[in-house]
């Protein structure tokens, strides 16, 4: 009896709402005015000529997010030609604890009952050897405080696991930490913390060498 009440109590959290999670609509105009903001301000900052060659930009995760909402599908499509498929909507990404959490949310049938339910990725930042580390920690459903077991992932989503995005965040990858400018100049990423609410990249601009 009490086994079954402990699984009836998995069900229920697997198939919550993460409590930090919320729903976007690119449709609203604060929400895509604030994607275009974030791409601007982003590229104003790397491009600006400062006195110091240390700086540290700060993103905060509401503008992350509403990039995700607008963007990211078109990006995507433009960078691989992936078709996004119809029962995954834009993940929503939290910062908490020294770590990055992603939840994509999935519409699927379970025993011919249309469900909605989170898949999240717990990630990890660092930059190593100039390169910047994403390494996937668990994979977890709903409320569920333990990882998922990645093979029934793999059988249940089987047309985006197979996409090279997916396979990166289950393999965990590698990203350069340098963006070289147009004007000669290099921005080297050489922190990257994972504040309550924002990331937080510390970086180095270096003048081209004549």
């Amino acid at each position: 009896m009490v086994f079954l009440a402990y699984l009836l109590y998995l069900n229920h959290l697997a198939f919550s709402i993460p409590v930090w999670h919320k729903d976007l609509e690119c449709q609203t105009d604060s929400i895509s005015k604030l994607s275009e903001d974030v791409e601007y301000r982003f590229t104003e900052e790397i491009y600006k000529v400062r006195t110091s060659q240390n700086w540290i930009l700060q993103i905060p995760i509401d503008a992350i997010n509403a990039w995700i909402a607008c963007r990211l599908e078109d990006w995507i499509r433009h960078e691989s030609e992936i078709t996004w498929p119809e029962r995954l909507r834009a993940p929503y990404v939290e910062c908490r604890d020294g770590r990055v959490q992603i939840a994509f949310h999935i519409t699927d049938d379970f025993f011919k009952i249309k469900k909605e339910f989170f898949v999240i990725f717990v990630l990890k930042l660092e930059v190593i050897n100039e390169k910047i580390l994403i390494d996937l920690e668990s994979i977890r459903l709903g409320r569920v405080p333990f990882g998922l077991n990645t093979e029934w992932l793999i059988t249940k989503f089987d047309d985006f696991i197979k996409s090279n995005y997916f396979q990166k965040l289950l393999n965990g990858f590698l990203l350069s930490n340098i963006f070289e400018l147009a004007d000669g100049r290099v921005v080297k990423c050489t922190k990257i913390e994972t504040k309550n609410g924002y990331f937080e990249v510390h970086l180095v601009t270096k003048l081209p060498i004549n």
